[in-house]
């Protein structure tokens, strides 16, 4: 399970008048485990499937709405147009790595400690959704030293640059044989033989996805403004990792724009930030939970969540607002957890079943048994693999 460290310190900052102790007790009704802790730091745990928890913003964000500091969708806003900063994509691209989205973050401001939090949850990204980057790859880059517009397409080995952290160019052939990127994640380009990279008007090189950077673009402290690049041959990982990264710095204080894509097919795309919805049955949460809520007693629990909520004239049904970066939300029952969530977990008290009936084996796991038995009788080996197998694995 992935850890983010969190500074008592910047946690004072962020939630200013609560106490440590507070936090603490809070922590893990919002899903979060407490592995260890001293007088500096927190050594929180999470869940993958809450890929937003990956640095101290994202936890900050959620104990904001169940302390009721601050209910509701966060606050986030962005220039749509992206008319300043454009990505043309080769058609080169479309066989080794065709999906790229990118955002600009402006007028922000970077410590050590804020670095270290990008970093870490790059890497979370990295190995949860991007599937060790596979699927999707980030690249953070110092925004100043780029010229756009942007050219996006593939290379063969012998391109050369001026790798992250080195003064000499080399050769895409010895990047990948040299560098430690390179050994590990070299193998996701090797089936193609050719090398997608990001190249800016005056042919400087600005990635290597999903290797290295360009050492041109390094981020450090005195960085004001970012490009953020995300990589991938999936579409939705792509676009999922580029949200979350998102309303992360935003919430460190960056003016986010969009940076529009042309495709080699003419079409333009942009970064999609825009929350989604599901309906729900109010008396479908409180079946769930054993409850009886009404619903805005339900809203107020959903905006503690951090989600949006109102009651759909004339259906009886709630609709939920869900942010873009809380790509774990999928259908209904999801909404029923951020509920309990926001009632707190600890509130909900064990009662006695009504029934006092006893359940039994059915007739063919009966069947099943005595087949079973039969086998391992006639000598034969049993196996209980707890893998989820295709079908088509099975049988063909």
């Amino acid at each position: 399970m992935p850890v983010v460290n969190l500074s008592v310190n910047r946690l004072n900052k962020f939630l200013p008048g609560i106490d440590v102790d507070k936090i603490l007790q809070v922590l893990p009704y919002v899903g979060l485990d407490i592995e260890g802790k001293d007088n500096e730091i927190l050594r929180i745990e999470y869940n993958p499937n809450r890929p937003d928890f990956g640095s101290d913003y994202g936890i900050v964000r959620a104990l904001r709405g169940l302390l009721e500091i601050e209910t509701g969708i966060p606050n986030f806003s962005y220039d749509r147009a992206g008319i300043s900063y454009v990505i043309n994509v080769d058609e080169s691209t479309k066989s080794v790595r065709p999906f790229i989205a990118a955002i600009v973050a402006k007028n922000g401001k970077l410590d050590d400690e804020t670095i270290k939090q990008l970093i870490g949850m790059q890497e979370d990204l990295h190995n949860g959704i991007g599937r060790r980057r596979v699927k999707a790859s980030i690249g953070i880059h110092n925004l100043d030293a780029i010229k756009f517009p942007i050219v996006y397409k593939a290379v063969n080995e012998d391109f050369s640059f001026v790798p992250l952290d080195l003064m000499s160019s080399q050769t895409i052939k010895l990047i990948l044989k040299t560098s430690i990127p390179g050994k590990e994640y070299g193998y996701i380009l090797e089936k193609t033989r050719k090398y997608p990279i990001l190249v800016d008007s005056q042919e400087n090189v600005v990635s290597l996805p999903p290797i290295i950077n360009g050492n041109g673009t390094k981020v450090n402290t005195c960085s004001k403004s970012l490009f953020v690049e995300v990589t991938g041959n999936n579409q939705k990982s792509v676009e999922d990792i580029l949200a979350i990264l998102a309303i992360t710095l935003y919430d460190v204080g960056f003016e986010i724009q969009n940076v529009s894509t042309c495709n080699f097919n003419g079409s333009t795309y942009t970064a999609k930030m825009d929350p989604s919805h599901i309906d729900v049955d109010p008396h479908y949460i409180n079946t769930m939970l054993g409850l009886n809520f009404g619903i805005n007693q339900i809203v107020k629990y959903l905006e503690k969540s951090r989600l949006d909520a109102r009651e759909i004239n004339g259906e009886k049904k709630i609709r939920c607002s869900i942010p873009r970066y809380r790509i774990d939300i999928l259908n209904a029952i999801d909404i029923v957890e951020e509920v309990a969530m926001g009632y707190g977990v600890y509130n909900l008290k064990p009662t006695v079943p009504s029934s006092n009936l006893t359940g039994e084996k059915s007739s063919l796991s009966k069947y099943i048994d005595i087949i079973r038995q039969t086998m391992v009788g006639l000598q034969m080996l049993e196996v209980l693999n707890s893998s989820l197998v295709s079908s088509k694995i099975q049988s063909e």
